[in-house]
């Protein structure tokens, strides 16, 4: 089942519209994500500073409606039904920074901004690349054709893509560079391991050790636990530390 859930603040009612599968873990994620002193990657800003100042007590959780998984579309355009009709984008109303349902999307005026900040200077993908007026009128061309048209991936545009790709994975040299660089990156943090209660458990050297000791397990999600893109992994709360 989908829930779609309601996060109230009980002083001034400005709300936080969401949906989860689990409703009890989903409250318990917000509270404690909230908790921290700094904010987590994933975790609202808006709702996140709001009870930095007045407290989880004054928080309700709420449940909206509830939906079978199956039916994704009534789901997801019942999410953007609750937002507006709450006005959760409206800062005067909620803390939602985007009318965003998985199958739409809106984003607020503000969180563009904060986005275009993110990508100025050397921050930007193509800082340094100086292309000429010819070359930048050909990519606007390009893009606006491409918008126009709905035609974004073609198969000509996958096979070379396709192409690229293979002749770049034969190089062994960039296979062994980029292998490098996950590898160090891997060891540049202590991971402490938590019960769900918050009592901890142990702090390992890395999450190669982790693994190591745990065959079955996926770095990938003890990180997205550290990131709180997860709840916990495998039953525990995770936290990343730099050394």
């Amino acid at each position: 089942m989908v829930t779609i859930y309601s996060v109230t603040n009980k002083i001034d009612g400005r709300r936080y519209i969401g949906k989860t599968t689990n409703p009890k873990s989903r409250w318990w994620q917000h509270k404690w994500m909230t908790k921290q002193e700094s904010r987590f990657k994933g975790c609202n800003r808006h709702l996140f500073n709001a009870v930095k100042r007045h407290g989880i007590e004054n928080f309700k959780f709420e449940i909206l409606e509830t939906f079978n998984r199956t039916n994704e579309k009534k789901w997801a355009n019942a999410e953007i039904e609750w937002m507006e009709h709450y006005k959760t984008c409206d800062r005067k109303h909620g803390y939602n920074l985007r009318k965003d349902s998985g199958l739409t999307c809106c984003v607020h005026t503000e969180t563009r901004v904060l986005m275009s900040i993110a990508q100025t200077g050397e921050r930007n993908g193509n800082y340094g690349n100086n292309w000429t007026d010819e070359q930048k009128e050909r990519m606007s061309k390009i893009a606006i054709s491409r918008h126009e048209t709905g035609d974004f991936y073609t198969d000509e545009w996958k096979k070379k893509l396709s192409i690229s790709s293979s002749e770049m994975w034969k190089d062994e040299e960039k296979k062994k560079r980029m292998a490098q660089k996950v590898k160090l990156s891997k060891q540049k943090f202590n991971f402490d391991q938590y019960t769900r209660d918050r009592e901890f458990i142990r702090r390992w050297d890395s999450v190669e050790q982790i693994i190591s000791e745990n065959p079955g397990w996926k770095w990938q999600n003890i990180y997205a636990a550290c990131s709180k893109y997860k709840p916990t992994y495998h039953n525990f709360v995770w936290e990343k530390v730099p050394k």
